[in-house]
């Protein structure tokens, strides 16, 4: 039975698959950033919401870039996963029977 903790994965020729640090590190980004972007959207709307609810229903220009952020980071979050995911696929093809 093979363990979970084992950070090596099998080939189908038997040898051992050893990821670099730096794939595991955007593998974990790509997992985190599922939930950054939703969290990173609702939690810039909310301080945008507040700097309204401070200021009056005027937008100046901390508003405005408190909302482009808020909308741009679900939309980034979006490009690296795509990102990654290409990269991935081009560095290692699946060569195996599928």
């Amino acid at each position: 039975m093979e363990e979970a903790s084992d950070p090596v994965e099998r080939e189908t020729g038997g040898r051992p698959i050893s990821w670099p640090w730096y794939v595991r590190w955007l593998a974990v980004a790509y997992v985190l950033s599922r939930f950054a972007g939703p969290v990173g959207f609702l939690v810039l709307c909310g301080v945008a919401g507040v700097l309204i609810a401070r200021h009056g229903p005027r937008f100046d220009l901390a508003v405005v870039v408190t909302v482009a952020a808020a909308w741009a980071c679900p939309a980034a979050c979006a490009v690296f996963r795509w990102w990654f995911r290409r990269w991935g696929q081009r560095r290692w093809p699946d060569t195996g029977p599928s």
